[in-house]
């Protein structure tokens, strides 16, 4: 109860001894090292949880929960190789769950593996048109794969509906390499309105204002 209560109150240090100490006692009650688990998880100590998380998963194989979150700890320390294996696994039994969906796919970005990314958002993106996360999954990973013009469809959708930086970059970009720099330079005022620190939106303002003539401008934006 002391590590329970610990752990809700956001003291992971003190819920990780007593878990840790509990173990000592009762090595066998998987409870206690799930918990031990998310605690270390808690704390950033991924490595730790994925060993607590593994040795729950030996002995109750089929605990989603506990699937999750060792999916979960191998997607926050980036190692995405391992994070979608486990992820996979658990889409095979839960295809219609949208967290499951959106990690996996961005897993498959991150290993470029775009083609994966692309099949796994199409049908829940199409059965949920107003989810945005998976809105910015599928048009990213179709301008990625050079869909340049269905991707853009869904990015700039995400961009005018969620006020994202990141959005309204990726569709500045992406209409900078159709030639079409007109259209792209209200992307790249408005991701240097809502983020001037975002890496890479003084550079598409520079493109832009060089191509649009204002020499001074571009130069600013670039020098920047």
């Amino acid at each position: 109860r002391e590590a329970v209560a610990a752990q809700q109150r956001g003291d992971q240090a003190t819920a990780i001894r007593d878990y840790q100490e509990l173990l000592r006692l009762h090595p066998d009650v998987v409870e206690i090292r799930a918990n031990l688990g998310a605690a270390l998880a808690q704390e950033g100590r991924f490595d730790e949880a994925i060993e607590q998380y593994r040795a729950v998963l030996e002995r109750t194989p089929d605990d989603e929960r506990v699937q999750l979150n060792l999916a979960l700890a191998y997607y926050k320390k980036k190692d995405w190789a391992m994070a979608a294996e486990r992820l996979e696994a658990l889409h095979s039994k839960r295809a219609e769950d949208l967290r499951i969906v959106t990690l996996l796919g961005e897993c498959y970005q991150r290993l470029g593996r775009n083609a994966d990314a692309i099949a796994v958002f199409t049908p829940a993106q199409a059965a949920h048109p107003e989810d945005l996360a998976l809105a910015w999954g599928l048009g990213s990973a179709l301008i990625q794969s050079g869909r340049a013009r269905e991707g853009l469809v869904l990015v700039e959708k995400v961009a005018d509906s969620g006020n994202s930086a990141e959005a309204h970059l990726l569709a500045g970009q992406t209409l900078v390499s159709l030639n079409e720099f007109e259209k792209a330079q209200r992307h790249a005022d408005a991701a240097m309105r809502l983020n001037p620190r975002l890496p890479g939106a003084y550079t598409l303002q520079g493109q832009v204002l060089q191509y649009l003539g204002d020499r001074p401008g571009a130069t600013a934006a670039l020098k920047k």
